[in-house]
């Protein structure tokens, strides 16, 4: 089947893939560093990994958690801008994986920011993405636009934005985060 895509939805996937290596494994994360080329190239060995990787990865947490209750919730990491760029784009311009690519690396730039990575975690992540293909800025677009998208987004909580932001490869949170501290980072970091 995955002979059959193109190399846009290849890389769409490989969104998802590196998304699985932030939130839970480091090592995946490095093997993804060494082998995005053999994974393009559809070399069979390294796709078995990363289909059985991200498999187990998904089936561990949802296991863990299946009303996402709790940490089921890191499974969405991008997907808050994400979802945003999608809407606002009229689901046109970005296919899925690339909107999250660029939530992402948006979430990361958010936790270095905000000092809950370092700026090499961050750094790394996005260099990943853009190795893989994948977009990593924003759209240009009005903040207040990105705002009021991610406020109808289904994570919301309390009036409260529940974004999961990174600790480092490998692992992530969740962070309850208001309106007002998310329109200050849009200005100052993303």
């Amino acid at each position: 089947m995955l002979k059959t895509l193109d190399i846009r939805e290849l890389r769409t996937g490989m969104a998802e893939v590196i998304k699985y290596s932030v939130i839970q494994d480091r090592d995946f994360f490095y093997f993804l560093q060494n082998n995005i080329a053999s994974a393009y190239a559809l070399d069979e060995t390294i796709l078995f990994r990363i289909i059985k990787t991200c498999c187990t990865i998904k089936a561990a947490i949802t296991a863990q958690d299946e009303h996402e209750s709790g940490l089921r919730a890191i499974l969405n990491f991008g997907h808050t801008l994400g979802h945003a760029i999608e809407t606002l784009t009229g689901y046109s311009r970005f296919r899925h994986g690339e909107a999250v690519a660029i939530g992402m690396a948006a979430a990361a730039r958010l936790s270095a920011a905000w000092g809950y990575c370092t700026q090499d975690a961050c750094n790394n992540l996005i260099t990943l993405l853009e190795a893989a293909g994948l977009p990593v800025q924003l759209p240009s677009m009005e903040r207040d636009s990105y705002l009021a998208a991610i406020q109808k987004d289904k994570k919301r909580e309390r009036g409260a934005l529940r974004m999961v932001l990174m600790k480092n490869i490998g692992e992530v949170f969740v962070e309850e985060i208001t309106v007002e501290k998310l329109a200050s980072a849009f200005k100052n970091y993303i």
